[in-house]
């Protein structure tokens, strides 16, 4: 009688030793139907038969399961749910962990990398006062699955027509499901390519990490799919308020999109978020204009109307817009214009000339901007363009300006109406657009402190680069180590859905040598239009490699050529 109790205990002690042997594996990936006859489960060690895992009744994109924990190894599978037998498996083994692992990706070999940030060259501007969030990493890649009926925008590229879409994110640790939000096109050049941009505006209550507007950049001008990272990554190095940048794999209706960059879009609370510490209650926010598309901040008068000229008819894009209301007086072009009739007469050799432009300008913001504008080899910027860039009128300082750039895709040796060689002159005064009227820029470097103050900032970095290849290298290598089996999935997904009527129109530029006008399209235009129709230049040489177009070069290529190009100025 008395041993009774003692094999019990024994008995329930094996029990409970069995069961602590257990965790919960998770593993996200494309959701099964109830009629696919394919289920997905864990395969441990040298077991033969996988253990099942179920799918989220929340987040369909999510399967987990309890299984031992591996003595070894582990890999995810798919089976068939009859027959039990292996119908895929993962092309590696997962070291064993003794915890419930985090969310997985099926399929990648790493849940996080080392990256190596860059150093901070420069502290943040003076206005500056940034949110901390969740919303970027640098060393691992989340999901973002959509759900939706987004015909209305598959064919029709015009701004503004957007659908109504659910938005489920998945990191390693963490999942959510906002639901009805907006979905359109974003950019301009990317609408009529084979894999688009978007823009997710969240519902009314929704906020992702602490903002209400995302953008997904579909990296398809960039074989590297490295640059833009890098650009924002140097931004963030020199102190300068703009979206800071990360990569998420995109799934729309359950099919993969592939490799995207997520960046903030500048709509609200994007303010508040980058000056006020994410503090939208009570935050005198002032105006923030946009200029795009030859807006060389040139004084065109007291009337409105030029600065609200449509430059690009078929977006009805003006050269100035307004992309945020200020919380107290009009939303009007009124502060703009009147900086435009500063910079025209704007002092230069007066001894009160830098505290006049400080009154009216962060200059920093500036001359940072400016001096990494030539450093990137930015196509598409202020200097190059006129365009991709955002002046705030910070009420907190007085409201003087601060200068925001963005869209950096086309940088470090790549361009798209350009030709790449006009950024490595080695002599920023001939860098491309120079010479075009940019009061901006040109006003500010009659004051000998502030040219002064430019140059120092080009030499400094020339010098780092030239002494030190790994202060930019060891960023790309682990940028490249930590995207490469993504890119090589993006490589291989099919875009059917927009490739029909997007290679009519690089076909036509392409074979014929003609713009959508009908105008015979310049070489940089027919360059581009066909490394991005072929689409066939590989990862390994669009980081590493030396690649001969007038439109790209490898990214490590043009960094070194750069950097020699310089030598002679530092």
């Amino acid at each position: 009688m008395l041993q009774k109790p003692a094999v019990l205990v024994v008995f329930l002690l094996g029990v409970s030793n069995a069961i602590a042997q257990n965790i919960t594996y998770k593993v996200v990936t494309t959701a099964l139907d109830n009629g696919d006859p394919l289920a997905m489960g864990v395969l441990i060690d040298d077991y033969k038969t996988p253990f099942p895992l179920t799918a989220s009744a929340d987040i369909p994109y999510i399967y987990t399961g309890y299984a031992p924990i591996a003595k070894s190894s582990y890999s995810y599978v798919r089976f068939n749910k009859n027959s039990w037998s292996l119908e895929e498996r993962e092309a590696f083994s997962r070291d064993a962990v003794e915890t419930d692992t985090v969310f997985e990706f099926y399929n990648r070999s790493q849940n996080t990398y080392s990256v190596p940030g860059l150093p901070q060259l420069y502290e943040p501007i003076d206005s500056m006062n940034r949110v901390k969030s969740d919303l970027h990493y640098n060393d691992r890649i989340p999901a973002i699955f959509l759900s939706g009926d987004i015909s209305s925008f598959q064919t029709n590229s015009s701004k503004g027509v957007n659908a109504a879409v659910d938005v489920t994110y998945v990191g390693l640790d963490q999942a959510m499901t906002l639901k009805g939000a907006k979905i359109q096109l974003s950019g301009r050049g990317t609408r009529n390519l084979p894999k688009a941009s978007y823009k997710i505006k969240f519902g009314e209550q929704d906020l992702l990490f602490g903002y209400k507007n995302i953008k997904l950049r579909s990296l398809i001008t960039d074989p590297s799919y490295i640059r833009e990272k890098m650009g924002f990554d140097l931004a963030e190095s020199f102190g300068l308020p703009t979206t800071r940048y990360s990569f998420v794999r995109l799934f729309i209706n359950n099919k993969p999109l592939g490799l995207f960059g997520l960046e903030e879009d500048f709509s609200n609370p994007w303010l508040a978020n980058e000056f006020n510490n994410g503090v939208s209650q009570g935050f005198n926010q002032g105006i923030l204009y946009n200029g795009a598309i030859r807006s060389n901040l040139q004084y065109l008068g007291e009337s409105e109307a030029p600065y609200l000229e449509v430059k690009v008819k078929k977006f009805g894009d003006t050269a100035y817009s307004i992309k945020a209301k200020p919380t107290n007086g009009n939303a009007d072009m009124k502060k703009l214009i009147a900086f435009t009739k500063f910079l025209k007469d704007a002092p230069s050799t007066e001894p009160d000339a830098a505290a006049t432009w400080n009154s009216h300008v962060d200059t920093d913001s500036v001359l940072r901007s400016l001096a990494l504008e030539v450093l990137l080899g930015d196509t598409d910027g202020y200097i190059s363009s006129g365009d991709n860039y955002y002046i705030y009128e910070d009420p907190a300082h007085n409201g003087r300006f601060v200068y925001i750039m963005y869209d950096l895709d086309l940088t470090q040796g790549s361009a798209s109406r350009s030709y790449v060689s006009q950024t490595l002159k080695g002599d920023y005064t001939k860098f491309l657009g120079y010479n075009e009227a940019r009061p901006l820029l040109k006003q500010m470097l009659k004051v000998p402190e502030f040219k002064a103050k430019f140059e120092s900032i080009l030499r400094d970095f020339i010098r780092k680069q030239r002494d030190n290849q790994e202060f930019l290298y060891e960023h790309i290598d682990a940028l490249a180590s930590m995207i490469k089996e993504d890119v090589a999935w993006d490589k291989s997904i099919s875009r059917e859905h927009r490739e029909t009527t997007v290679s009519q129109y690089l076909e036509e530029i392409v074979e014929n040598g003609k713009d959508t006008n009908g105008k015979a399209a310049e070489p940089p235009v027919i360059d581009y239009s066909e490394r991005v129709l072929r689409n066939d230049i590989s990862f390994e040489t669009a980081v590493n490699g030396n690649i001969d177009r007038i439109t790209l070069m490898g990214l490590k290529q043009w960094y070194s050529e750069m950097i020699e190009a310089y030598s002679s100025f530092v």
